[in-house]
């Protein structure tokens, strides 16, 4: 047929690629989140994470609202839209996840236990076995103490009030609350 192309390895110095000024910061915002993650990720009501990703997003947020680029850096100038953009749009997702959490937190008011425990296993420090039994068999009761409660508000009061002034949880507050738990 006809002659061969050449290689498109060619082609890289026709392109002459240049990273964007602002590729390290973009590369630093997403390591930085990635370790805040990777600490809080499995903790998802930690009061302690909640004020850990606002400072974090804050932070991000006011430096990038500083952070000026020169007018003709089409490239930097794209990347501190769209960074700006996603760091909006986790503090959105935080405050919403943050609502949700305090919706169904009266569920679970074992919850503390739980973050506790699991800020122990993050720690990676050598633990009381008898300790950490005594705390699990407390949340077990815990936790059977509130699902009694709960199932006791839930007859009591019917569908709006669970008879103690407190009303009763919609089936997503209690899937969320599960979901949580998970």
């Amino acid at each position: 047929m006809g002659q061969a192309s050449a290689p498109a390895a060619d082609l890289e110095g026709i392109a002459d690629f240049q990273e964007s000024s602002l590729a390290q910061v973009v590369e630093r915002f997403s390591s930085d989140l990635g370790v805040l993650e990777r600490r809080w990720g499995d903790i998802p009501y930690s009061a302690a994470r909640q004020e850990r990703m606002r400072d974090f997003l804050a932070g991000w947020a006011k430096e990038l609202d500083a952070l000026r680029v020169a007018s003709d850096d089409v490239d930097g100038s794209i990347d501190l839209v769209l960074l700006g953009s996603e760091v909006r749009y986790r503090q959105e997702l935080l405050a919403r996840e943050g609502r949700m959490v305090a919706e169904v937190l009266p569920l679970l008011p074992f919850s503390d236990d739980i973050v506790a425990l699991l800020d122990i296993r993050h720690s990676r420090k050598e633990v009381d076995g008898q300790s950490i039994a005594g705390s699990l068999a407390a949340l077990a009761e815990a936790v059977d103490a509130a699902d009694r409660a709960l199932k006791s508000r839930a007859t009591a009061g019917g569908a709006g009030d669970g008879g103690d002034g407190q009303p009763t949880p919609t089936p997503i507050t209690g899937l969320r609350a599960v979901r949580l738990l998970q």
